[in-house]
């Protein structure tokens, strides 16, 4: 293309007209000039003697046209000559960050929680996972006097120390109700115990409790273990009541 640019330095023929430019047009096919050719095929003379009759800018949007035209075709029609040859990707297009190498089908990848999975493990049993974690309790009453001295050596009102009860009164709610969880199991298992020996003997037939009678069973065993017990009965008994009562309005004078 440098002898084309070369002529875009001389001076090109004037041809504002359209019957100019037609006739340009023709003497270029009819004249059978090759402008696909390489520029060595074509002498310096040839392209000096065009660029005065057609003009150089024309010349020059013909090579440039048909140059463009050759690379499509050549995108196009391209092919692998081996299946096992690397694909060949354009340098025109820019490459994602994230470029997925390996296709893996979407059933591989999908995500399972081994809590809610039949496939990991059977159905929660709380007396196995104690019996396995019981070493936590030795764990959680040495946290537990560790918050006692902390809360001792606090400064009083302040909000580290109110945060330091907090957790320790957490900490002794949540044995509590594991005591409790622990008495019911008991009594659960004792209750089945008698009622299998009965079924075997024929004196009755299977019988599954409600949890109200559960619950009523632990009550009981709670009542007899002490004054304690009876205290907590005692203020429950007195809510009940102030619940159940009524205040009556007074009567307008």
């Amino acid at each position: 293309y440098k002898k084309v640019f070369h002529c875009a330095g001389l001076e090109p023929v004037n041809m504002s007209e359209s019957d100019d430019q037609l006739e340009s047009d023709n003497e270029l096919h009819t004249r059978n000039i090759n402008l696909d050719n390489d520029d060595n095929e074509m002498s310096d003379e040839d392209m000096v003697k065009i660029c005065d009759q057609i003009g150089a800018k024309k010349v020059k949007n013909e090579m440039l046209s048909k140059s463009f035209k050759g690379d499509a075709n050549k995108q196009q029609t391209f092919k692998r000559e081996n299946k096992n040859r690397p694909q060949e990707i354009s340098s025109k297009i820019k490459v994602p960050k994230m470029r997925q190498v390996v296709v893996v089908p979407k059933s591989a990848t999908a995500t399972r929680d081994p809590r809610f999975d039949d496939l990991c493990g059977s159905e929660y049993n709380e007396e196995l996972f104690n019996n396995r974690y019981q070493f936590l309790d030795n764990i959680k009453q040495r946290e537990k006097l560790n918050l006692k001295k902390q809360v001792k050596k606090t400064k009083r009102g302040t909000k580290d120390q109110q945060q330091l009860k907090y957790l320790l009164s957490r900490m002794e709610q949540q044995e509590i109700a594991k005591k409790q969880r622990m008495e019911k199991r008991e009594e659960e298992r004792k209750w089945k115990k008698e009622e299998m020996k009965k079924v075997k003997q024929g004196i009755k037939r299977p019988y599954y409790l409600k949890n109200s009678t559960k619950n009523k069973m632990v009550a009981e065993l709670r009542n007899k273990d002490g004054a304690a017990s009876n205290k907590s009965e005692i203020r429950k008994e007195k809510r009940q009541k102030s619940r159940e009562s009524k205040v009556m309005p007074y009567t307008r004078r």
